[in-house]
């Protein structure tokens, strides 16, 4: 991966590991309310829950990974963390 393509290649990944897996389950309940079938999509959201019990563990990782990596090219770079960016 070089730096230009940075950007579009972590969205791809927050997609593909995220946001996926939501979308699929939104459609699936959907089409379930839409019949006002809510027993089924009760039972979706369940299996959903119990399917992404690590959702929030591989946000932290995610978010975890991102902190290293700002420490570290912070280090590098001689630089201070900072939340804005200098003039």
């Amino acid at each position: 991966m070089d730096l230009g393509s940075a950007d579009a290649d972590m969205v791809a990944f927050i997609y593909d590991t995220v946001v996926a897996d939501i979308d699929k389950f939104v459609r699936d309940a959907e089409l379930y309310v839409d019949r006002s079938d809510f027993n089924s999509a009760e039972a979706r959201r369940l299996a959903f829950k119990v399917a992404e019990a690590q959702l929030s563990e591989r946000l932290e990782r995610f978010a975890s990974g991102l902190s290293d990596l700002v420490l570290q090219y912070a280090r590098l770079a001689g630089r201070p963390v900072t939340l804005t960016y200098p003039p």
